[in-house]
C-alpha cells in the first residue's frame, strides 16, 4: 500500500484549515455564543425578578385593597349607627317638643275655659238680673213670663 504524496499534502492542508478556522471562526463563534447565552440569561433572570416583584406588588395590592374595603365597611357602619343615634334624638326631641306643646294647649284650653266660664256667669247673673227687674216692675202672668223668658233668651242668642 502505497501512501500517496497528495493524500498526505490533503490531510496536511485539511488539518491547517480546520487550526485555522477553529482559531479565526470557531473560537470567536463559541465566545459569541457563549456571551449570547449570558445575556439571555441575565434577560431571563431579569425577567424572573420583575414577575416576582410583581406578584409581591399584586399580593401587597390586594391586601391593602382590602383593608381599605374594610375600613369604607366600617367606616358605613359607624355613619349608620351615628345617623340611627340622631335619628333616636331628634325623635326623642320631637317628643318632648309635641309634649311641651300639648301641654301648653292644654293650659291654655283651661284658662280659656275658666275665662269662658265667668264671662258665662257674669252674663247669667246679668241676665237673671234684668229678668228680675223686669218681673218686679210689673206684675206678670204666666203667659207673659213665659214671654219674656223666650225674648231674654233670643236677645242672649243673637247677642
Amino acid at each position: 500500500m502505497s501512501i500517496n504524496f497528495t493524500l498526505i499534502l490533503e490531510v496536511i492542508s485539511f488539518l491547517i484549515l480546520v487550526a485555522v478556522l477553529t482559531k479565526i471562526a470557531y473560537r470567536p463563534l463559541l465566545s459569541f455564543l457563549d456571551k449570547r447565552s449570558q445575556e439571555l440569561k441575565k434577560i431571563f433572570d431579569e425577567a424572573r425578578q420583575v414577575k416576582e416583584e410583581s406578584e409581591k406588588n399584586d399580593q401587597a395590592s390586594k391586601i391593602i385593597l382590602q383593608a381599605a374595603r374594610e375600613e369604607v365597611l366600617r367606616m358605613k357602619d359607624m355613619t349608620r349607627q351615628e345617623l340611627d343615634k340622631t335619628r333616636l334624638l331628634m325623635m326623642e326631641s320631637a317628643k318632648k317638643e309635641a309634649a311641651g306643646i300639648l301641654q301648653k294647649a292644654k293650659l291654655e284650653l283651661t284658662e280659656e275655659t275658666k275665662l269662658a266660664r265667668e264671662v258665662l256667669r257674669k252674663d247669667v247673673s246679668s241676665i237673671s238680673l234684668e229678668i228680675a227687674k223686669k218681673i218686679i216692675e210689673r206684675e206678670i202672668k204666666e203667659k207673659d213670663h213665659k214671654r219674656l223668658i223666650e225674648k231674654s233668651l233670643k236677645e242672649l242668642g243673637s247677642g
